[in-house]
């Protein structure tokens, strides 16, 4: 057990919600020095955006690396396309976790938050790495929405590692209808996925949804009704093929250019709902 600290750092050379999430047993403000003067390739100093003091570093951070996985930009390094309020969310479960684990109280003084100017954040090219969904069985027929009915609360129960990943997913999507308390409250995300027969499938598909959607909004500036076109079309894509999304789904507010885009974040094979029939 090594008692450090869990970090996270931005870059002026990469855009917007990609952040990487370290652990060091020095404090993270050297850690970040660290970061840009051991390494070449780095062509920007790196911006300390967040870090939280843990008893036990390595278990924290493989926790939040888990917890993030299907976020993960390459497999082989510590950045997440993410948004920073989710990796906040992410660090502060896994530190969390990491206390109670070792019978110890969560402490309350151990979060120090910075402001960053994503603004200042230049746009690159990069190569994101897509998880598989393909094992998520797909058959099905076309019902209307109407007479979908949603089951009963705690027809499931979800594991903490489930109910975390599913706060995650929460943070993400919680700025798309702003003042809900369904949409916005991290445990109503949670009681909704307990009415699922089967969570892991929808947590799976809902963080691919997220992925999409963090990589769209981190291309594009969107206002209000076009954060929730792209939402929509993403809800819809998830269940449906491009093919069939693409003559079925009505665009509004987004122009031809950004809905290409969008259509372009959303590379997964459909994985309709299954419903179960009373």
């Amino acid at each position: 057990m090594e008692e450090g600290y869990i970090y996270i750092t931005k870059n002026l050379a990469f855009k917007g919600e990609l952040v990487k999430i370290g652990r060091s047993k020095r404090h993270p403000q050297e850690r970040k020095h660290e970061l840009y003067n051991n390494s070449t390739g780095v062509p920007e100093p790196f911006i300390l955006a967040f870090y939280r003091k843990t008893c036990d570093c390595n278990l924290s951070e493989n926790k939040v690396h888990e917890l993030l996985s299907s976020y993960r930009h390459n497999e082989k390094r510590e950045f997440f396309s993410v948004s920073l309020d989710a990796a906040k969310e992410a660090i502060n479960l896994s530190c969390d976790a990491t206390e109670k684990h070792y019978g110890n109280p969560i402490p309350e003084n151990n979060l120090v938050s910075f402001d960053v100017n994503y603004d200042e954040f230049e746009e690159v090219k990069s190569t994101i790495v897509e998880p598989d969904f393909s094992h998520i069985e797909s058959d099905g027929e076309w019902i209307e929405i109407e007479k979908i009915k949603e089951g009963p609360i705690g027809r499931s129960s979800l594991t903490q590692e489930q109910e975390h990943r599913v706060k995650i997913f929460a943070n993400i999507f919680k700025n798309v209808f702003p003042g809900d308390p369904r949409w916005t409250s991290p445990e109503e995300w949670v009681i909704d996925f307990t009415r699922d027969i089967n969570p892991e499938n929808e947590i799976l598909l809902w963080e691919k949804m997220a992925k999409a959607f963090v990589k769209f909004t981190n291309t594009e500036r969107l206002n209000n009704k076009e954060t929730k076109e792209a939402f929509a079309y993403i809800q819809y894509r998830s269940q449906s093929s491009k093919k069939e999304s693409k003559f079925q789904f009505k665009r509004r507010h987004l122009n031809k250019r950004k809905f290409k885009v969008l259509e372009g974040c959303c590379r997964w094979k459909a994985a309709p709902l299954r419903i179960v029939k009373c």
